[in-house]
C-alpha cells in the first residue's frame, strides 16, 4: 500500500527557536519517526506492505493556513491521486478543522481516502503524542485504502477524516476543544436523520448532483467572497453589524438553540440587534444562524427569539459546525 504523506508544518514538526517559541522545522524528524513506526510494524499491528513518500507542501503554523493553502493542498492531492492509494496530511491543530472541512468538500470527486493528523506536543519531546497519532493514522488509512479497493468504482467516494488521540473522525464534523490537552479534537454528534441537518444535507446533495462546482474559476482570487463570523454576547452593539455591509454572508453564533435578542433594550447601540440583522438581509447579506454551544445545534423554531431570526430571513444551520459552514459558504 503506497501512501503519500503531505507535510504542512504544525506543532508535530516544531522546534524551539532562539526566543524559545515553537516554530515548524521541516520534515526530517517526521521521516525518521514514520520509518521507526513502520520498522516496528509487527509489534504495533501495522500491515507490513506500507510504503510512503513525504512531500513538504508547505511549512506553516496552522494559524497561517487559509483558503489559498486549502486549494493548494487539494490541488496537490488531485495531481498525485494516481500515484498513491491514500494520503496522510500532517497539520497543526489550531485550524485543522477548517482544513479538514475544506478538503472534504474540495476532494469529493476523487476516490482516495485522506486522513489528517498532528500533535499537541512536538515529535521528539518527552510525552509527545506525535508517534501515537501517526501510527494510528497509518493503521486507519491502510484499512480505508483496502475498503476503497474492494468497493465498486461507482460506489467509491473520497473520504476525509481527522485522526487524533485514538479517534477516527469525519472531517466535516470535527472541532478543536482543548488548547493544551492531547484529546484536543472531537467529532460533534449530528445524526444524518436529524431534521435540523437540512442545510448541510441539501448542500452536499447539490454538490453530488453537480449543481455546485469547484474549479479554478471558483478561486476568484481577484475578488474572493467575504464571509464573516459574528458571536453574540449580552449587550452586543448592533452598530457593529454595519461593518459587514457589503459582505456575501455572515455566520451568526447565537445564544442556546438559536436565540437573538429582539428588544430595543437588549443591545448597547441605537439599533436593536434584530433590526440590524434585518437590515443586513435587506442589503443582500446572507445570514446563517448556529448555536454557540458545541452540542445540540440550533433550532430556530423552538423559541420566539429564534423564530424572529427566521422571519428576518436567516438560514438555520442546525448541527453544522462553524468551521464547515464557513468553508462551505466561502468556497
Amino acid at each position: 500500500m503506497r501512501i503519500g504523506v503531505l507535510a504542512t508544518g504544525g506543532t508535530i514538526v516544531s522546534l524551539r527557536d532562539e526566543r524559545g517559541n515553537l516554530r515548524p522545522a521541516g520534515t526530517d524528524g517526521l521521516d525518521k519517526l514514520i520509518k521507526k513506526i513502520l520498522a516496528e510494524g509487527n509489534d504495533r499491528g501495522l500491515a507490513s506492505d506500507i510504503t510512503y513518500d513525504i512531500h513538504e507542501v508547505m511549512n506553516l503554523d496552522s494559524t497561517n493556513i487559509g483558503p489559498k493553502e486549502w486549494y493548494d493542498l487539494a490541488d496537490y492531492i488531485k495531481s498525485y491521486q494516481n500515484a498513491y492509494d491514500g494520503f496522510l496530511v500532517t497539520h497543526g491543530t489550531d485550524t485543522m478543522s477548517f482544513t479538514g472541512a475544506a478538503l472534504a468538500l474540495l476532494l469529493r470527486d476523487i476516490d482516495k481516502p485522506v486522513i489528517i493528523t498532528g500533535a499537541m506536543i512536538p515529535l521528539g519531546y518527552e510525552d509527545s503524542d506525535a508517534e501515537d497519532n501517526l501510527a494510528g493514522s497509518l493503521d486507519k488509512l491502510y484499512d480505508l485504502c483496502l475498503e476503497m479497493k474492494r468497493s465498486e468504482r461507482m460506489e467509491r467516494k473520497a473520504s476525509v477524516h481527522i485522526y487524533f488521540a485514538g479517534k477516527l473522525m469525519d472531517a466535516l464534523w470535527t472541532v478543536k476543544v482543548d488548547s493544551t490537552g492531547k484529546d484536543a479534537m472531537i467529532e460533534i454528534p449530528h445524526g444524518d436523520d436529524n431534521p435540523r441537518m437540512t442545510w448541510i444535507r441539501d448542500y452536499l446533495k447539490d454538490l453530488e448532483a453537480g449543481a455546485i462546482h469547484f474549479s479554478d474559476d471558483t478561486k476568484n482570487e481577484d475578488s474572493p467572497k467575504k464571509v464573516g463570523i459574528v458571536r453574540l454576547y449580552p449587550g452586543f452593539d448592533a452598530e457593529l453589524l454595519k461593518a459587514y455591509s457589503g459582505y456575501d454572508a455572515v455566520i451568526l453564533e447565537t445564544f442556546g438553540a438559536g436565540g437573538v435578542p429582539d428588544t430595543e433594550e437588549a443591545g448597547s447601540g441605537r439599533t436593536s440587534i434584530l433590526q440590524g440583522i434585518k437590515d443586513m438581509v435587506a442589503s443582500g447579506v446572507k445570514v446563517y444562524a448556529k448555536s454557540q454551544c458545541i452540542y445540540g445545534g440550533s433550532d430556530l423554531m423552538r423559541y420566539a427569539v429564534g423564530r424572529s431570526l427566521l422571519d428576518a430571513g436567516a438560514t438555520d444551520l442546525g448541527h453544522v459546525t462553524t468551521e464547515t459552514a464557513y468553508v462551505a459558504i466561502l468556497l
